[in-house]
């Protein structure tokens, strides 16, 4: 899957479960080289700190890059701790400060817990993730932590969606994890390495890669075979939420150039 000349690009595209992704707070690594080590997507902050959010200059600069973007909320390591009420507050400002960045309404947004919660401790901890719920809908729940935190938030639905980190975590990977972090400080201690375990990951921009999928999600697209050769093809237009349309080609047998160029003669007839 590839996305044509237009005005953002995406290895959302398609999201598959072997790729591999960075996360970082206040450094801002070049996008050129995460593509050329053969990351595809990029975990990056929103919280009340303004020097550790992603901006929508960074946005751009990751997106034109082909990487996309997952959002996780964190301020200091316990304040999941703070319960409902803490839940509540954080989700207000996360939803306002992700929409200000065009996330889609249909991605979730992580949670983090920092530390090795203990069982006594993650009931509080889903307090926190229901008192967000209420803000952002239980389907937009994300929690990044351990796999104590990440298996009994998801199982209990506290979360729908599980980032998790190999610390405290012993040699343990919980099969619905979305997202698993197994190495931190890479880099000389700016960025720690993460890899999709799912088909979606929660980042964005993610196109379906079936007419069936991209109705169901109420996208716009057609199906054809426009090359010929015995199979279909798939365009999507993907709306970022903040005034921008991008398109994407999904095609058969990794056979690019011909719908390429066919969907470039579509946009050039158009615009005529």
């Amino acid at each position: 899957v590839r996305p044509g000349e237009f005005p953002y690009g995406g290895r959302g595209v398609g999201e598959s479960a072997d790729m591999k992704g960075l996360d970082y707070s206040f450094s801002r690594p070049e996008p050129a080289r995460m593509v050329a080590e053969g990351f595809a997507f990029a975990m990056r902050y929103l919280s009340y700190t303004p020097g550790k959010n992603i901006t929508p200059q960074e946005r751009d600069a990751l997106f034109a890059a082909g990487l996309s973007i997952g959002l996780v909320w964190e301020t200091y390591a316990q304040r999941p701790m703070s319960g409902y009420a803490g839940g509540r507050e954080d989700a207000q400002a996360a939803y306002s400060q992700a929409r200000a960045l065009g996330q889609p309404l249909d991605r979730p947004i992580y949670f983090a817990v920092d530390w090795d919660a203990s069982e006594s401790e993650i009931a509080t901890v889903r307090d926190y993730l229901s008192g967000a719920a209420s803000i952002l809908g239980a389907e937009r729940i994300g929690v990044y932590g351990s796999y104590r935190v990440v298996s009994v938030c998801m199982e209990t639905g506290a979360a729908a969606w599980g980032w998790q980190t190999y610390a405290w975590s012993g040699r343990s990977i919980y099969a619905g994890a979305h997202i698993y972090q197994y190495s931190n400080g890479e880099w000389n201690g700016t960025v720690d390495f993460n890899e999709g375990r799912q088909p979606d990951i929660g980042c964005w921009p993610y196109i379906p890669t079936t007419i069936e999928e991209v109705e169901r999600m109420g996208m716009s697209g057609f199906s054809g075979d426009f090359d010929g050769d015995g199979k279909d093809e798939l365009v999507v237009f993907y709306d970022y939420g903040d005034a921008k349309t991008g398109v994407f080609l999904v095609a058969a047998d990794n056979d690019y150039q011909p719908v390429r160029k066919q969907l470039l003669d579509w946009r050039q007839d158009s615009a005529e």
